[in-house]
């Protein structure tokens, strides 16, 4: 009999559940002529010969649709052109590249952080004139995933004459009162005292420390790196990738050990 091969997009594929396109002669009462033996063995045969086929092809009727299959799982390698790449090291290459572009900050991304930082600047500003609120880390650098965090850091002398725990409180507070954050966390027995939170504009997870300024000054040698560098960037946006996607980017607390990649 005949199989309607599943279609997935534009593609037909071999269906290995059913024999294959040959029909079996049938007489009078509309029945096969072969017994069920011979129908088995016969379409055993044709499985066989479609999973040689597919196997030898990878899965896929022809180059084409093993491409566009491909192209859906890793939809950055649309734009490379495999057939240019004289060997697997270019084709790497290609593909690292490729990569990068496709899962580097868009402007637009960088506009609507930009703008989370403002509205938290602004509400810390309304109660210590004097604090300076500034980005650091992968924000700063801007070598961070879709779904990086932003990490920012308070300098005031006005903070500075209180206790952590106070000035991290009012943050919390009115971060809440204002409509900007949710799931907020205060840290404020660490080494580092932070407010950790979730933003209502874009969901970005964001961590505020006080008068820690080490990060910004290593922002900025991180940036002359990036420059005189050109393959560091690539090299640590797949090894961030690498880490995120094996949950290995988070501080592990309860063994005191950081994986700190560049930026």
């Amino acid at each position: 009999m005949t199989s309607s091969a599943p279609s997935f997009g534009q593609e037909e594929y071999i269906s290995l559940t059913e024999g294959g396109a040959e029909e079996y002669p049938k007489d009078e009462s509309g029945e096969t002529s072969q017994t069920v033996e011979d129908q088995y063995d016969h379409r055993g045969v044709n499985r066989q010969r479609a999973f040689e086929q597919l196997r030898r092809q990878g899965g896929y009727l022809n180059f084409k649709q093993n491409q566009h299959a491909a192209n859906r799982i890793r939809p950055w390698t649309a734009l490379v052109d495999w057939e240019a790449c004289r060997n697997p090291s270019e084709m790497l290459h290609q593909e690292i590249q490729a990569y990068v572009d496709y899962i580097s900050p868009t402007e637009r991304e960088q506009r609507t952080r930009a703008m989370v930082v403002t509205l938290i600047s602004r509400t810390i500003e309304s109660r210590w004139p004097d604090a300076v609120v500034q980005p650091f880390g992968s924000f700063e650098t801007g070598l961070y995933l879709p779904l990086g965090d932003i990490d920012l850091v308070i300098s005031s002398d006005s903070i500075a004459r209180i206790t952590p725990a106070s000035a991290l409180n009012w943050i919390a507070r009115s971060l809440k009162d204002r409509g900007l954050a949710y799931n907020v966390q205060i840290i404020a027995k660490a080494k580092v005292p932070i407010v950790k939170f979730v933003t209502t504009w874009g969901g970005f997870k964001v961590d505020i420390s006080l008068n820690q300024v080490n990060g910004v000054s290593a922002g900025k040698i991180i940036n002359n790196f990036l420059v005189q560098l050109p393959a560091l960037r690539p090299l640590v946006f797949i090894f961030k990738a690498f880490l995120s996607q094996r949950e290995m980017n988070e501080v592990l607390a309860h063994l005191k050990i950081s994986f700190a990649p560049v930026g």
